[in-house]
């Protein structure tokens, strides 16, 4: 595995002298795998942080007496009217206690990490709640979500809920400036931090799992998409087009897969194959005929759908040939993503990649089925490291956000 002597995508940002063969957020040594064909799997370890910084933080607090009123939150309802929503009072922290909070959000759960301005890598609490992703739940629940994963992530620390020092969100369907005003006037509303900092939920990621803040980040949960930065600062994507037009690989799309290989096997234009009665097992149903009641009926297809995927991964590896094809065309898909960013960045060989999504982390025949596309002629050897809390990328941007504004 070669280490890569790049710059850092963003000029401001203070690169770190790790080993590779660490985990670049913890420090502590990263697990190493080698997956079928070249390249090479990383897995950075989940971390359990003490809170005892969060009791020192809790004693200094009693000195401070400057809180700010309660004021109504607004965010847009699904119709694009202002609506309130709830809302505590947001104590600001004494200088000597200044926090910061780390925020990743996708379509299923949204992730919050707090930390204290001092020692960003002591981890102080995490808070969990639904999807934030705007384009899956609208801006609504979605900005209700972000504040309940705050909330929550003060609760847990024993902390009174105040304005930190800096703030990163990585969300979902925050790519364009409209969904990031979105956010933003919450943030605002909410006196979420002094600096805040909306990106889309693949920068984190790739900060977290490369370190140097270059290469491919790629994604694969409910929905998926590929992100890249070069040593020059140049950025671009593939995917992330929503699940009518895109989100090949993810979840959804290896569901559908099921579905309509179970329906042609039925019609005998397809190969028989034990996803047919596995899936009416799941649904509930007695034949595939039931199929048409049972998916146009619910009130979340997507997410129905989506939750057939694990049958193609567990009949895959009970050598079910349509299964174990669907999983391929999945890494495949995946890999022509990652491909695409590579190489319109220019990104060398040995292929820094980080891998995210409940999908990609926890269906290892999926990653080694991208791993095989992305290096069988040889243009690209990955280097993989697997994330499992892309937040942890996200409050490392909050630090680096803070240091540029002290």
């Amino acid at each position: 595995m070669v280490q890569q002597p790049a710059e850092n995508c963003c000029p401001a940002e203070t690169k770190p002298d790790r080993k590779p063969a660490q985990c670049q957020h913890t420090g502590q040594p990263a697990s190493e795998r080698h997956a079928a064909g070249s390249g090479t799997i990383r897995q950075c370890p989940r971390t359990t942080l003490s809170l005892a910084t969060a009791g020192r933080i809790a004693a200094a607090r009693k000195n401070s007496h400057r809180s700010t009123p309660q004021y109504p939150l607004r965010s847009l309802d699904f119709r694009g009217r202002s609506r309130r929503l709830p809302v505590s009072e947001t104590p600001v922290m004494p200088d000597e206690t200044l926090l910061l909070l780390g925020i990743d959000g996708g379509g299923t759960t949204t992730r919050a990490l707090l930390a204290a301005a001092a020692n960003p890598a002591q981890i102080l609490a995490t808070g969990f709640s639904g999807p934030s992703n705007q384009r899956a739940v609208g801006p609504l629940l979605a900005m209700q979500n972000l504040d309940a994963a705050v909330n929550a992530a003060f609760e847990q620390s024993g902390l009174p809920r105040c304005t930190v020092a800096a703030a990163c969100l990585g969300l979902a369907g925050a790519d364009r400036d409209s969904d990031r005003g979105v956010v933003l006037q919450w943030a605002s509303e909410a006196r979420l931090a002094d600096h805040v900092r909306v990106v889309n939920d693949a920068v984190p990621l790739l900060s977290a799992g490369t370190g140097t803040g270059f290469g491919v980040a790629l994604i694969a949960g409910t929905g998926s998409l590929a992100w890249g930065c070069n040593a020059s600062g140049d950025s671009t994507r593939a995917g992330g087009w929503g699940w009518l037009m895109g989100d090949e690989g993810s979840a959804w799309a290896i569901g559908s897969a099921v579905l309509k290989a179970v329906v042609c096997a039925a019609d005998g234009r397809g190969p028989l194959t034990a996803l047919a009665p596995a899936v009416c097992e799941q649904l509930q149903i007695s034949t595939a005929s039931d199929l048409v009641a049972r998916i146009y009926s619910a009130e979340i297809p997507r997410a129905l759908i989506a939750e057939l995927a694990p049958l193609a991964f567990t009949l895959a590896g009970a050598e079910d040939a349509v299964a174990s094809s669907i999983i391929s065309n999945a890494g495949r898909d995946l890999a022509v993503m990652a491909r695409t960013v590579a190489d319109r960045l220019k990104l060398p060989q040995q292929l820094p990649l980080a891998a995210a999504g409940a999908v990609l982390t926890q269906q290892p025949a999926l990653l080694q089925a991208v791993v095989q596309h992305l290096s069988h002629d040889q243009r690209y050897c990955p280097v993989v490291t697997v994330v499992h809390n892309a937040a942890e990328g996200a409050l490392r941007l909050a630090a680096e956000l803070h240091q540029q504004n002290s």
